[in-house]
């Protein structure tokens, strides 16, 4: 777990079922909020969430649930760059979150005490009740509406992205980790803060990565990714060899198709879906 020697602190094992901020975010994130003649607003308070989320209207944008910055082990073989985590599930990461399974592998997943990216995979709610049910959860999973029984929404886009790979591989998860550019939930994309605090952890973690020689898969929007803020870091990306980038980002589907090999004008190793397969 070499990771664990990265210089900057992980700002996310300070986030709790009430606290859903990144420590390092908040006097960021308050800073921006401050209106009213630069009347500082107290933090968490519902004036100071509607300031915040007028930045955004139509983006969706939340801080009243569990954070996403990144799921899976940071020692995965592949980095999939991604935007952001989309929207929440209401069934599982909006308030009132009580201290049940689905809570606790989420704060495990943020200490990076989860052995997969597909750690909610087999939690299937009823009730209110969370239970660790994997056929159960097989069994739903392509199920559209199903009034008694909850899934979690981001396990279900996980396993479409990653069919062909699953079937590539027998059927077992493919080893993969996934790094947000943007760390908390929105129902829309919209343009991005260029910086936060806790995006030096991200950087750090991408900086591991390319240390480690792992393959990088940028899902979406390299230009984003290209251009972060810590420009040694985007730089050296962008001329990383061992990535690949998606066609349709939109779908961000990881199949044979939907990968462009090798990048053009990007001075990248040739890497076929073998190799790509075999890193997972």
């Amino acid at each position: 777990m070499k990771w664990l020697d990265l210089k900057v602190p992980n700002p996310w094992i300070s986030v709790t079922c009430s606290i859903f901020f990144a420590a390092s975010d908040e006097k960021f994130i308050v800073t921006v909020g401050k209106k009213n003649g630069g009347v500082e607003m107290e933090f968490g308070s519902q004036q100071y969430k509607n300031e915040i989320i007028k930045q955004y209207p139509k983006a969706g944008l939340t801080f009243d649930c569990l954070p996403e910055p990144y799921s899976g082990n940071p020692d995965a073989n592949v980095y999939c760059l991604n935007m952001n985590p989309g929207a929440p599930d209401p069934c599982f990461d909006k308030p009132p979150l009580t201290n049940d399974l689905y809570v606790q592998r989420a704060l495990n997943n943020l200490k990076h005490a989860v052995s997969s990216a597909f750690w909610r995979e087999s939690l299937v709610k009823s009730k209110g009740v969370v239970t660790d049910n994997i056929t159960l959860f097989e069994s739903l999973i392509n199920i559209k509406s199903a009034p008694t029984f909850s899934i979690h929404e981001g396990a279900k886009w996980q396993r479409q992205i990653t069919k062909e790979l699953r079937k590539e591989k027998g059927g077992t998860n493919p080893n993969i980790f996934f790094l947000e550019y943007f760390p908390y939930h929105s129902s829309s994309g919209f343009d991005f803060p260029e910086f936060l605090p806790s995006y030096n952890y991200r950087n750090s973690l991408l900086e591991f990565a390319m240390n480690e020689d792992k393959l990088i898969i940028i899902m979406r929007h390299e230009s984003k990714w290209y251009n972060i803020k810590d420009r040694y870091i985007g730089y050296r990306l962008k001329r990383y060899k061992k990535k690949v980038i998606l066609k349709d980002k939109q779908g961000a589907w990881l199949t044979r198709n939907n990968m462009v090999l090798p990048i053009p004008d990007c001075r990248c190793d040739s890497l076929s879906w073998k190799d790509i397969i075999n890193m997972m």
